[in-house]
């Protein structure tokens, strides 16, 4: 789930290209160190402190370590949890926030 996460998050698939061949995962936490992540496919209709959520919970899914990674319980609950003020500003609380 943390693959498809990043994916969606991002707008771009699990392997990448450009500039050189790498894993999405790989990509992100080199972004992350930088603190250079965007979210094109979301048109701004998010807010950062939401966006960075679910990139921690992704993260949280590839971690090496299987004990480490969250349930599918718990992913659900967290991702609820992340769009909270999203959901707080008015807009649809059923709402995925992953829509194009």
């Amino acid at each position: 789930i943390g693959v498809v996460l990043l994916e969606l998050v991002t707008g771009r698939s699990g392997v990448l290209d450009q500039p050189k061949r790498c894993h999405l995962v790989q990509w992100v936490r080199s972004r992350l160190a930088e603190a250079d992540i965007t979210a094109p496919k979301l048109g701004g209709r998010y807010d950062n402190c939401s966006i960075l959520k679910v990139i921690d919970l992704a993260m949280l899914c590839v971690d090496i370590s299987a004990h480490q990674r969250p349930t599918m319980t718990e992913v659900v609950m967290r991702l609820k949890e992340s769009l909270q003020p999203e959901n707080n500003n008015g807009s649809d609380p059923n709402a995925y926030i992953f829509n194009d």
